[in-house]
């Protein structure tokens, strides 16, 4: 199996954890001018220069309501960056798996941009597209159909968030900028327990890859496996659905080549070389 990933977890940790590194003397400098925008304020009251007092004082509100935010913010964006972390495991343990059952004319596409979205993964091969959904929750879940439960102090709570939901939305932004079927599927990447039952959307469970597997392969045959991969390619490397559409390679440079040569000669092949370096 092919893997094309883009950075994206590791782009989205580095600046997460360079903000929130920042953070912390960031605070300490709004505070420090605050005290000091303060103290020049009380001096002005002395002097009664009523003018320029009302200025002062709002840069030292205004650094001193930023002075507790911002601590706030580095603590979310450092939280974020270890979850990316936990993210970027999940995404190695589904690689890992399909990677083991899998031949070499499937390709996984991770973090593919659209236009509208990111989506976790895309796995495409001779019997069709998935749109994949990953989720690397830490505590008992429970599937029922399109809700989601927390088992939390001996209770199952319904969540807001439902990755069937989001892999149903990622289905459809991704159908529209292929000439396939693209299905739905949630990948559970985690080692905390999950009971579906008749979920709305099949979850893949890393632990029991046989159901996985057979899932993946009772798909339909998709036609042109080559041209759609290659489109699927460009998606992820642009995110631009225009260049897309557009001729790849020899269609731009060679005048001579023919667009209505079938499929299975190479070139599409050798488009997906191009393109993934």
């Amino acid at each position: 199996m092919k893997v094309i990933d883009s950075n994206y977890r590791e782009k989205q940790t580095a600046w997460r954890r360079t903000v929130g590194r920042y953070a912390t003397p960031a605070a300490f400098i709004l505070v420090a001018v605050s005290v000091i925008a303060w103290a020049i304020t009380f001096v002005l009251w002395q002097q009664d220069s009523l003018a320029q007092m009302p200025i002062v004082a709002l840069i030292a509100i205004v650094c001193g309501v930023l002075g507790v935010i911002v601590p706030t913010v580095g603590s979310d964006l450092r939280a974020e960056a270890d979850q990316q972390v936990q993210a970027a495991y999940g995404d190695q343990q589904l690689v890992t798996m399909l990677g083991a059952q899998l031949a070499d004319e499937w390709t996984l596409l991770q973090h593919v941009q659209l236009p509208e979205r990111v989506i976790d993964a895309v796995l495409v091969g001779p019997t069709g597209v998935y749109a994949v959904a990953m989720v690397f929750w830490n505590r008992p879940h429970h599937n029922e159909g399109r809700r989601w439960l927390l088992r939390e102090d001996d209770q199952w709570i319904p969540l807001a968030d439902s990755p069937t939901d989001d892999a149903q939305e990622a289905a459809a932004a991704l159908q529209k900028y292929v000439a396939a079927a693209v299905a739905p599927r949630v990948a559970w990447v985690s080692h905390a327990l999950l009971l579906p039952e008749e979920p709305a959307v099949p979850v893949w469970l890393l632990n029991q890859p046989e159901p996985m597997v057979e899932d993946i392969q009772s798909g339909a045959t998709i036609a042109e496996l080559d041209l759609l991969v290659t489109r699927l390619m460009v998606l992820h490397k642009t995110g631009n659905v225009d260049t897309a559409d557009q001729p790849r390679g020899r269609q731009q440079t060679d005048p001579g080549y023919d667009k209505n040569q079938p499929v299975g000669d190479g070139r599409g092949r050798k488009q997906q070389k191009e393109i993934a370096q």
